[in-house]
């Protein structure tokens, strides 16, 4: 099993930027290796970087990602971490849904508008 792999290989593989994986490098949410210049990255650094990028397109913010990151070793069998998971989904469900919510009001008032202005189009003839 091949044990270190490449930025260029990371962005191919996660469908990620180098500018994007570097930012979660500065803040401190992966730790990859040096080499000189070269950043180097373990099986380990890939799995954060895929929990990392799945939940922000669950819309999580990434100080929420980095606790529980933080939390991933705390116990033999993360149950810590999957409490805190837990929570933070179903808080994270009632937001989406109300957003879900006022999205649809905007689709409908969008509707309504262009259907009101296609009517006004046929009365002016």
């Amino acid at each position: 099993m091949r044990k270190f792999f490449t930025l260029k290989e990371i962005c191919e593989s996660l469908d990620l930027t180098p500018r994007a994986i570097r930012y979660y490098e500065y803040i401190e949410l992966i730790f990859p290796k040096r080499d000189g210049n070269r950043r180097l990255y373990s099986h380990e650094e890939v799995g954060r970087l895929k929990i990392i990028k799945y939940s922000k397109r669950l819309g999580f913010k990434l100080e929420e990602i980095r606790q529980w990151l933080l939390l991933y070793n705390l116990d033999s069998n993360n149950r810590i971490q999957t409490e805190k998971l837990i929570e933070s989904c179903a808080k994270q469900l009632i937001l989406m849904k109300k957003k879900q919510d006022e999205i649809a009001g905007v689709i409908t008032d969008l509707n309504q508008l262009i259907k009101d202005g296609k009517n006004k189009l046929k009365s002016l003839g």
